[in-house]
């Protein structure tokens, strides 16, 4: 016979849209998720709590990237950015600002410890005539796989560094050098984009 203690809870994501992906940072501390239109992230703990929420804005999108929507959930390791991959295989970056408050506790003697979460969006990447299908953080950054049967890297900064060309089922492959990588176009807001190319390796 099993016992369940509590009872199951229900996260209400703040529009009315399917959850199409859900992802824990590396310390569990927090919770994101996706639906089409919207990122969310949620506290990690028993209790899951709203601690911020972002929407899409579908005015900055080019027309050329529809169908739109959000499909994956990528954390960078210190849990400080997060990449979200859209349906028309952009990579949208966002900053995880955290600002901890202590308070006093009319009930309990000492402080409490409320964290504030607030989702700063940053820029995002296309590249011209690809189409981004997949990706993965690694320890370096994002490694994507393309509509061209590529695999690219980006650093969380949005540069490209590393670009492998595979043929053959992957038995055969060409890695570009710097001047042959592809430009990525960026969309960019409340800031100067700059960029500079490096070489790296897997």
């Amino acid at each position: 016979m099993a016992f369940f203690l509590g009872s199951p809870k229900i996260l209400s994501s703040p529009v009315s849209e399917p959850i199409v992906h859900l992802e824990f940072d590396r310390t569990h501390q927090f919770l994101a998720t996706v639906t089409d239109s919207s990122l969310c992230i949620w506290s990690g703990g028993r209790e899951r709590i709203l601690l911020a929420s972002h929407e899409r804005d579908r005015a900055t999108e080019s027309e050329s990237q529809t169908p739109e929507g959000y499909k994956t959930i990528l954390w960078r390791p210190s849990s400080t950015e997060l990449a979200v991959l859209t349906r028309a295989g952009v990579l949208q970056y966002f900053s995880i600002i955290k600002v901890s408050q202590v308070q006093s506790s009319p009930h309990k003697s000492g402080n409490l410890e409320d964290l504030k979460v607030t989702i700063q969006y940053r820029h995002e990447e296309k590249i011209p005539s690809r189409f981004i299908s997949c990706a993965v953080v690694d320890s370096l950054g994002i490694a994507c796989g393309t509509s061209e049967g590529e695999i690219i890297r980006f650093t969380w900064a949005g540069r490209i560094v590393l670009l492998v060309h595979i043929s053959d089922a992957g038995s055969k492959y060409a890695v570009a050098r710097p001047r042959d990588l592809p430009a990525p176009e960026r969309s960019v807001r409340n800031g100067h984009d700059s960029r500079k190319y490096r070489w790296s390796f897997f």
